[in-house]
């Protein structure tokens, strides 16, 4: 009787954890680890939410080949025109069409410091604690001065957060995201246990992050408890390749890491992000976009200002994930370009969809 309960057991549940453990492989390891343009996978996703879109299942299907995207080749050639008429000049492009599409990486080997991308996993990381212990969201947290004080960043926030006032740990996370709110980050990040801060980021494949090693103006500042037995190299720290960066949208998207609400969450707060230029700049006004900029200016140790956008174009039926990281000169030659490459690949999906 035992044997039979056991087997049926089995039977039932085998099945679940195939599922799960399949979903995971591809809505999380996929993006952080392959360089493949094509997937070997069918999907079957829940609907019902605006800004994710869930996979609940996923098989074998051999009919699912390699696909051109035909304007790649536009967007190489607009690379290559670009880098030969400025001095020092690093791009890279991340595509990906989302409806179980084909994808490409233009110089996808290429690292960039993280500069304020590096603020959506540490929202992350407060929703995984929340999933948890959900009171945590409610927390106060004042802004001292002493130790966080107005820090400056290349676009400021409209509405500054006030000296010795005190904010929920959500209201932070919010002007995180929308506004890249530097001195939100400053409070959050000092919130946060190191250990648990350690651990999401080695969850999402981002080895070269740190969270108590920070950056100054000019300097590399790293405290004396920072990743106990660990060598850093201060000249990477914060530094990862787009596929990495591009990952996150893709595991939010998936809800492969945070659950539902929280998912569709940070990509609502995104989609409110108040930084319209860069990959927003020439689309429609009805497009949809859930998107993270992130800028840093030049230092002795990268002698080139970085610019880089990120994030979720929801042309209707059709999203698609669009990442572009530079190195210029002049930031304002970066957010042309940045601008001039979304709309190339937005009027390509309209014209496609459209003929």
């Amino acid at each position: 009787m035992g044997n039979n309960n056991l087997i049926s057991l089995l039977r039932k549940w085998t099945p679940i954890i195939i599922v799960g453990v399949c979903c995971f492989f591809i809505g999380f390891i996929i993006p952080k680890s392959y360089d493949y343009n094509f997937e070997k996978k069918s999907e079957t996703r829940e609907s019902g939410y605006n800004f994710i879109n869930p996979l609940i299942e996923c098989a074998d299907n051999n009919q699912l080949i390699s696909q051109y995207i035909p304007f790649e080749k536009d967007i190489k050639n607009l690379i290559e025109s670009e880098i030969l008429n400025q001095t020092n000049t690093d791009i890279t492009v991340y595509y990906r069409d989302l409806n179980n599409g084909p994808w490409f990486s233009i110089n996808g080997d290429l690292e960039y410091s993280s500069a304020s991308l590096a603020k959506i996993p540490l929202a992350m990381a407060y929703y995984k604690m929340a999933e948890q212990t959900p009171e945590i969201l409610a927390k106060n947290l004042k802004l001292d001065t002493n130790t966080c004080g107005h820090i400056p960043q290349l676009f400021e926030p409209i509405e500054k957060l006030i000296p010795n006032q005190t904010y929920t740990i959500e209201q932070l996370i919010r002007k995180l995201l929308t506004d890249s709110d530097n001195d939100a980050e400053c409070l959050l990040q000092a919130n946060l246990e190191y250990k648990y801060k350690r651990k999401i980021y080695d969850d999402l494949g981002l080895e070269n992050y740190d969270l108590n090693a920070s950056e100054s103006h000019e300097n590399i500042i790293v405290s004396q408890d920072v990743a106990p037995g660990k060598s850093i190299d201060l000249n990477k720290l914060y530094y990862a390749n787009i596929k990495q960066y591009a990952g996150l949208f893709r595991i939010l998207y998936n809800s492969s890491y945070l659950n539902r609400e929280y998912s569709e969450k940070i990509l609502t707060i995104l989609s409110q992000s108040k930084f319209k230029q860069g990959l927003a700049d020439k689309l429609p006004n009805n497009i949809v976009i859930a998107n993270k900029y992130g800028s840093k200016n030049s230092s002795e140790i990268e002698s080139l200002d970085q610019l880089h956008d990120c994030g979720i174009i929801y042309y209707p039926k059709n999203p698609y994930l669009l990442c572009i990281m530079t190195k210029h000169g002049e930031t304002n030659d970066s957010i042309n370009f940045i601008s001039k490459i979304s709309q190339i690949v937005y009027e390509e999906i309209n014209n496609s969809l459209n003929d």
